[in-house]
């Protein structure tokens, strides 16, 4: 009568039905964790190494955002590598060709190039059978292997168009007050020379001859004053590219300068330095060019024998062409980085990520584990 009604017990947890359609409900708390044998989980010890590699209940590891960081300062590191190494290789070899053609010859540099490319050419054969093993080694050699081939080729066209030329004007004479008649055989040594005050190119005896699509200008050089009839033999061309007409308007070099009085001399090198791979040079194109001077102004000349100079203010200087040929090699390299970049990076990205993967036990046995799976007979199911 006075007594309180019991409250009505909870009533006994339903089982999901067995149905189709029916969805498992999620199990008890008191059963979530439970580890064991008879909860058919993992053992207690599997459950410590889990932790203490940075497990948490959901399975996701601890370590995961110090490993993208890891990842992250890496890479740059091993790209910069994998990006100097090349580089170095490459200038490496523009020098080799720059500064020992004219002390060895073209010959002995050539040998020497083949046998660097020859040897890198090995190793990076006998790396890439064992990559996986020897990574960085494998990749810089690979990323040598191109930097040793281009870098000769470009360091031999540098050479014969620049740098030879630079070395040899600077073993060479110089020669100063020198007439127009004197004879142009006693000075083919002269790396520069200056005339007398009255002695200067004439522009009224104009020759270009244009061939492969550029112009080879010659103008005579002879006494001021004198009429081309009563001139001797002329003895000295003025010579240049592309700076003048078919006959008239000789701008080449320093010649509208009232203060030039000289020339640096233009030598032919290419049977020094090209002695495998014979190349068209000016020279053969200048000295057609006086043939067809001859035939048709009131001059005479030894085509042969003539010296051919490019007229300056100063023929004691010829740094210029030893720019340009810097230049070039600046140019050459920057290309040279442009094009090893994406596969240095590429290589750098796989070797890092596979040195983080075998620092990790965990993602290693995973991987251990999927290719015993996938090389096992049946295959994964």
């Amino acid at each position: 009568m006075g007594t309180n009604p019991s409250p009505p017990s909870a009533p006994p947890p339903t089982q999901p039905s067995s149905g189709r359609g029916a969805k498992p409900g999620p199990p008890p708390p008191e059963y979530q964790f439970q580890c064991g044998a008879s909860a058919g989980g993992i053992e207690r010890s599997l459950l410590a190494k889990a932790k203490a590699f940075g497990f948490t209940e959901s399975g996701r590891e601890h370590y995961g955002e110090e490993q993208s960081k890891r990842t992250a300062s890496y890479i740059p590191g091993r790209y910069a590598e994998y990006q100097l190494v090349p580089l170095v290789v490459f200038i490496a070899m523009l020098l080799l060709w720059i500064h020992a053609t004219y002390t060895w010859g073209f010959l002995t540099t050539l040998f020497v190039a083949s046998g660097i490319i020859v040897v890198n050419l090995q190793v990076a054969v006998s790396n890439m059978t064992d990559m996986e093993s020897r990574p960085r080694l494998s990749h810089l050699s690979i990323l040598c292997l191109p930097a040793t081939v281009f870098g000769s080729c470009i360091g031999l066209i540098l050479t014969q168009g620049y740098f030879y030329s630079y070395q040899a004007f600077l073993d060479r004479m110089q020669y100063v007050k020198i007439h127009a008649d004197h004879p142009a055989s006693g000075l083919h040594d002269a790396a520069g020379i200056t005339f007398e005050t009255d002695v200067g190119p004439d522009l009224s005896m104009v020759v270009g001859l244009k061939s492969g699509g550029t112009t080879y200008c010659v103008a005579p050089i002879i006494k001021k004053g004198t009429p081309p009839s009563s001139q001797p033999p002329v003895q000295f061309w003025a010579v240049g590219i592309d700076c003048c007409e078919y006959r008239y308007k000789f701008q080449c070099g320093d010649v509208s300068s009232s203060t030039a009085r000289g020339g640096v001399v233009i030598h032919d090198y290419s049977a020094e330095i090209m002695e495998l791979l014979p190349m068209n040079s000016p020279e053969k194109f200048y000295r057609k060019a006086l043939d067809v001077a001859t035939s048709l102004y009131p001059v005479s000349t030894d085509s042969k024998e003539a010296i051919l100079l490019s007229w300056t203010e100063n023929a004691t200087d010829d740094s210029g062409i030893w720019y340009e040929g810097f230049y070039n090699a600046m140019a050459a390299s920057f290309c040279f980085v442009f094009f090893i970049f994406p596969v240095a990076f590429i290589l750098s990205s796989q070797h890092q990520m596979a040195e983080i993967q075998a620092e990790d036990p965990v993602a290693e046995s995973r991987r251990r584990r999927q290719e015993e799976l996938y090389s096992s007979p049946g295959g994964p199911m």
